[in-house]
């Protein structure tokens, strides 16, 4: 099944393809939505807002304080995830 990137549109293969914020994305296409910014995101550091990603320097700066809004903004870090079973 083939997607497409939201960022530029383009077709996703499955070689060069990143899923995150429920899309599949091209690796290069994953960046902060700051215009000025554009920081090319790694994969569970990312700080996402209305769908869109952002660097934490860049959120920070526009939105305000992660740790003060977490009622409003899912902070993605895989890393720290305990993956138990029971």
């Amino acid at each position: 099944m083939s997607s497409y990137c939201p960022a530029c549109g383009k077709l996703v293969y499955f070689a060069e393809k990143i899923f995150a914020l429920g899309a599949d994305w091209h690796k290069s296409c994953f960046k902060c939505t700051n215009k000025e910014c554009k920081k090319v995101l790694t994969l569970g550091k990312q700080v996402d807002k209305n769908q869109k990603p952002y660097c934490a320097h860049c959120y920070d700066v526009y939105f305000g304080r992660t740790q003060y809004k977490q009622n409003f903004v899912k902070v993605h870090n895989f890393e720290a995830e305990d993956t138990e079973e029971d």
